[in-house]
């Protein structure tokens, strides 16, 4: 646990969120990053924005088209995943597997966070938090990963595999000792 978490003085104006059907109507780093900068630290009684956990720009949206499938499918390569949020479930892509096999244009949302301490205990925690929130408010036709920012923690490789594992993650969401702390961090 991080004893003297350092807070940031954020001055990020405040925007109104657009939802429709409970979902959010307008996919930007903007509305993104307010749906996200309220989720509290499962440790302290500060918000992920005011710890700097997450900020702008951890937050990468876009759409992969024939195009830049040679990007992403390096960037996959040196990942091992890539997570999928169609229907509520994360699907992975291996190596082996082309991204083309899932049919394009793919709308995604990478976030990458800081944890505020290399060995911090609780960052499986808020990424499941920043995931579930995500899973409730954008539409299902956006691919979903949650990643610990590279050489942020002493486990990165490891959590990140289990964040973007799909029976981990929805093995996580069916357990309800898990999904009573997640929802004491959700706004």
């Amino acid at each position: 646990m991080n004893e003297n978490p350092i807070i940031q003085d954020i001055n990020e104006p405040r925007i109104k969120l657009e939802l429709k059907n409970n979902k959010l109507v307008n996919i930007t780093v903007a509305t993104i990053y307010e749906l996200l900068r309220d989720i509290k630290d499962p440790e302290h009684p500060n918000t992920l924005e005011d710890l700097g956990i997450i900020n702008k720009s951890g937050i990468k949206i876009g759409v992969i088209e024939s195009s830049n499938i040679g990007e992403i499918e390096s960037s996959v390569e040196k990942q091992d995943f890539l997570s999928n949020n169609d229907k509520n479930e994360m699907f992975l892509f291996k190596k082996g597997v082309s991204i083309t096999d899932y049919g394009l244009p793919i709308n995604y949302i990478d976030i990458s966070f800081v944890p505020t301490i290399p060995h911090c205990s609780m960052a499986a925690l808020i990424g499941l938090s920043i995931k579930r929130q995500l899973m409730k408010f954008v539409d299902e036709k956006y691919w979903i990963r949650v990643y610990i920012a590279a050489e942020t923690h002493v486990n990165e490789l490891a959590l990140n595999k289990q964040l973007n594992d799909k029976d981990r993650v929805m093995a996580a969401f069916e357990n309800e000792a898990i999904v009573d702390l997640i929802d004491l961090c959700l706004p």
